[in-house]
């Protein structure tokens, strides 16, 4: 019973906590931009502003609302398709609701001209050194080379996966592919971050405003990411040798703070502070306003126009093998687990 109880709260809370997230996002924004539009400077204040983002709010708050019955009635009547439903409505509607919400933006565009202002750093930035990118190894070598010491020691048997009220429902067994699967997926996560990284590095424009940019707060983030990815992971591979200290039931809240805290500096950057650079990019290379196809630019990645943070542009070959690497994920859980 308590379980359901939780696994009902859990239905009820994230759609609703990610719907508070989309609320928030046409905020975490540059002051010329709305909707990923540029607009004239200070329009973003007026009364016709404000009634689109809340006309875009009130579509958010809808699905939010419609996401919570569907868990609440798939988890009900155990019908697994309403429970995906959910958030697949929440997430496609919320990609209509900012489309809609770019379009109402459209006649208020800024008409002044617009080129590419940056140009590509010739080196990695400092933040981005690649000593920083060796510890998280260093770490996962360390459990591997641990367990190995003593293996005897590990369970012949042991819990891998837990449910939400923190009972195991999943288990392994002591062979490599069991004990040292953490360890190997945990390396995988890391070489994608460290590419991510560099590429933000190298592949991204150099914009004044040193550590009030987005870019360096970006970088400061990955390099965190890393250590904590590594740490997360040796912890997990160490789990069957230290049961009584290793547990869900703290490990993934302090996972989640820890990110929390990492990804707070990237919003307050995104939010346009004073002295930090903006990235000009053209508008007809933004495709929705939320994808940045543009081969004519080097550029990798590129500062969002909504949001926080980069993205990638899909018009660069380099990115559609990131995207492939990232796809790439679920087939080594798959292979490992």
């Amino acid at each position: 019973m308590n379980e359901q109880k939780l696994g009902l709260g859990l239905i009820i809370f994230m759609p609703l906590l990610i719907g508070a997230a989309l609320m928030i996002a046409p905020l975490v924004r540059r002051r010329f931009l709305m909707f990923s539009v540029r607009v004239a400077p200070g329009w973003s204040n007026s009364a016709e502003a404000q009634r689109i983002i809340r006309g875009y709010r009130i579509r958010v708050g809808c699905l939010s609302l419609a996401a919570v019955a569907l868990g609440y009635w798939g988890m009900n009547a155990g019908a697994p398709w309403m429970l995906v439903s959910g958030p697949l409505l929440l997430t496609f509607g919320a990609v209509a609701a900012v489309v809609a919400g770019r379009r109402a933006t459209l006649p208020y565009a800024s008409t002044e001209p617009i080129a590419r202002s940056a140009s590509l750093a010739s080196t990695a930035a400092p933040e981005a050194n690649p000593l920083h990118f060796v510890l998280p190894f260093v770490i996962l070598a360390g459990a591997a080379y641990w367990l190995k010491e003593h293996w005897d020691a590990i369970p012949a048997r042991f819990p891998i996966h837990w449910d939400i009220a923190g009972n195991p429902n999943g288990w392994s067994e002591r062979t490599a592919r069991g004990v040292y699967g953490p360890l190997v997926l945990g390396a995988f996560l890391c070489v994608i971050m460290i590419a991510t990284s560099l590429g933000l590095s190298y592949g991204s424009a150099r914009l004044a405003g040193g550590k009030k940019t987005v870019r360096w707060q970006m970088l400061r983030m990955f390099r965190w990411l890393g250590y904590l990815m590594g740490l997360m992971f040796a912890l997990i591979a160490l789990a069957p040798l230290y049961p009584e200290y290793v547990r869900p039931g703290w490990l993934a809240p302090a996972i989640i703070a820890a990110i929390a805290i990492l990804v707070i500096p990237v919003i307050r950057a995104s939010s346009d502070p004073e002295g930090s650079e903006a990235e000009r990019t053209p508008d007809e290379a933004w495709k929705l306003g939320l994808i940045y196809y543009n081969p004519a630019d080097p550029a990798l990645m590129v500062e969002k126009r909504m949001g926080f943070g980069y993205t990638m542009n899909f018009g660069h070959p380099l990115s559609w093998v990131l995207v492939a690497a990232t796809l790439a994920i679920p087939v080594v859980v798959m292979i490992w687990k």
